[in-house]
């Protein structure tokens, strides 16, 4: 039932594909962990101090202008003005919680240029925690960033490339702040950039990949119609696995489905996928040598190879099987995403559907 296998396989893999292509990744490796003290910590500080107030975000300004004249004991109101715009706008968010500086370091605005005319002792602690946020050097200033959203969240993340544009623009309409360089860091920070870097390199990655192994099967299959199917039929396990282990993790667990599944179902895949196609496809060869039709070849190729498949693919699914019995949600999303990217690849596309194609 050739044609009919082909049918339902693409039926099946024209959603899987969609939903690999469009469905939002998570960077919410606590959330993924699952119920632990730690996590409940965590959702504790939440409720009581506002998300972002476990891993703040940091906005770094490092110039060249001397903020604070430790001699004199005075500061240079002409940069602080600038430093407070800047911080006006990061607070005026509603991504953010809190934003706290060297002109808010009590996370509300003062006026700072009434320093001199304060008391004593609360001159002295006010000084005291604006020097706080400024760097060693006298140069360098610190705002910490409490977001409204978990640090790791999708929200948080995608924040920071609006953050970093308009503090971009807010800053060259400041000429005190011509020379310096403000630069956004932390948790988030650090995700985005991740994220970024990682589609741009996996992309690449990718097509590498791809190109080599066409190559490599092109040169042992003797055909180049072969290994494009090869690739084709991968490509489905690896949005069928994905489609399921979001649909199980993401959509009736409630539990964010990370960014590194696509990734590592992609590089376990195209490893163990071109070796079940290598013993099934040279088999297939090998039996049209010996003379027989093609649809004869098939079956007999199936016989003798779907024996050392279906072995093979028992002991990956064992190894990888085993994270799930972790009481950790994400070694659990983890090995099921692989226990099953096997367990398809081998029984059903390797079984069914490559055979069917040819």
């Amino acid at each position: 039932h050739a044609k009919t296998v082909l049918v339902v396989a693409v039926l099946v893999t024209v959603p899987t594909a969609y939903l690999f292509v469009t469905a939002e990744t998570s960077f919410d490796f606590i959330g993924a962990m699952g119920d632990s003290e730690s996590v409940d910590g965590i959702k504790a500080m939440t409720d009581d101090f506002g998300a972002g107030s476990i891993m703040p975000t940091q906005v770094v300004i490092v110039g060249d202008v001397v903020v604070y004249n430790g001699t004199s004991m005075t500061f240079n109101y002409a940069y602080l003005d600038a430093v407070e715009n800047l911080t006006a706008i990061v607070a005026s968010k509603t991504e953010v919680q809190k934003v706290t500086g060297i002109t808010r370091p009590f996370g509300e605005p003062f006026e700072y240029r009434d320093l001199d005319e304060m008391p004593e002792e609360e001159r002295a602690q006010v000084l005291s925690a604006m020097r706080s946020y400024l760097g060693k050097d006298n140069r360098t200033v610190l705002l910490t960033v409490v977001l409204a959203n978990q640090p790791q969240s999708n929200e948080a993340v995608q924040f920071i490339s609006t953050l970093r544009a308009d503090l971009a623009e807010a800053k060259a309409n400041e000429p005190m702040l011509a020379t310096s360089d403000v630069l956004v860091g932390g948790t988030s920070a650090a995700l985005y950039d991740t994220s970024v870097f990682t589609a741009r390199e996996f992309t690449n990655i990718e097509l590498l990949v791809v190109i080599g192994i066409f190559i490599v099967l092109m040169i042992v299959l003797g055909s180049i119609l072969l290994p494009t199917f090869a690739i084709i039929s991968i490509a489905m396990s690896i949005t069928w696995s994905f489609a399921l282990t979001y649909l199980v993790f993401g959509v009736w667990l409630n539990l964010p489905v990370l960014w590194l599944i696509p990734l590592i179902l992609f590089v376990i895949l195209m490893g163990i996928g071109i070796d079940y196609n290598v013993f099934i496809l040279t088999r297939i060869r090998e039996e049209i040598h010996k003379g027989k039709e093609t649809k004869v070849a098939v079956v007999d190729a199936v016989d003798w190879t779907g024996g050392i498949i279906t072995a093979l693919a028992l002991i990956m699914t064992g190894a990888f099987g085993a994270l799930m019995l972790s009481g950790n949600a994400m070694l659990q999303e983890f090995g099921f995403a692989l226990t099953v990217a096997v367990l398809l690849d081998a029984m059903v596309v390797r079984t069914y559907i490559v055979p069917a194609a040819l």
